[in-house]
């Protein structure tokens, strides 16, 4: 078996487990524009009733319409799988915070701490390290991403997305020309090599008759 095989079977393994010890969002059926669906999910991790008086204050009077559903449809896959994600209130405050995430900040806050969540219940199932020290790693990988779009709506994130394939499209068509018109140079360039060694050959013989 090979490490990937093996790493994907632990994998269903922990899922399971996860889905065992909590069953409860998993057949839920709420639509992804549900507050309380939204505050249920952070709260699956059974926080203390001061907790769940911010969050709930939280989510009901200080997230937009947009970043709700925004975050009930990144969290499903995780909710489907009755896997636990450890969001919280500080996560909530980063999403409102200054101009607040967009849709894209939000998948990857959501996606890090899913991906924190699958390795971390790998390591409560194996005890191996390995998988403690992957959860950090992917968790870094996603949070980082968040601040290549600090500051930015849906709409500039398309446009610079857009903006970046464009560049990278000419690029692409600059470099084939650049490639061509140096191919051309150099064919001309051995054409002119090889005539001028041509006559030169002539030349001598004609002194020679």
């Amino acid at each position: 078996m090979t490490r990937r095989s093996y790493i994907s079977m632990l994998l269903s393994g922990a899922m399971a487990l996860a889905l065992t010890a909590n069953p409860a969002l998993a057949d839920d059926h709420r639509k992804f524009d549900d507050r309380d669906l939204l505050i249920d999910t952070i709260l699956a991790d059974d926080p203390d009733d001061a907790e769940e008086s911010d969050v709930t204050d939280l989510v009901n009077n200080d997230l937009t319409d947009d970043q709700v559903f925004a975050l009930n449809r990144s969290l499903n896959n995780a909710n489907k799988s009755g896997l636990v994600v450890d969001i919280d209130l500080v996560h909530l405050q980063q999403v409102i915070a200054d101009e607040g995430y967009n849709k894209q900040q939000i998948n990857f806050l959501t996606k890090a701490l899913e991906e924190e969540a699958k390795f971390k219940a790998l390591y409560d199932k194996t005890g191996n390290d390995f998988f403690l020290a992957k959860a950090e790693s992917q968790k870094t990988k996603f949070m980082d991403k968040i601040a290549k779009f600090d500051g930015l709506t849906t709409t500039a994130v398309k446009s610079a997305k857009s903006v970046g394939k464009l560049t990278a499209k000419s690029a692409s068509k600059n470099a084939a020309k650049n490639a061509a018109k140096n191919a051309a140079k150099k064919a001309a360039k051995n054409a002119a090599k090889n005539a001028a060694k041509a006559n030169a050959k002539n030349a001598g013989k004609g002194k020679k008759s």
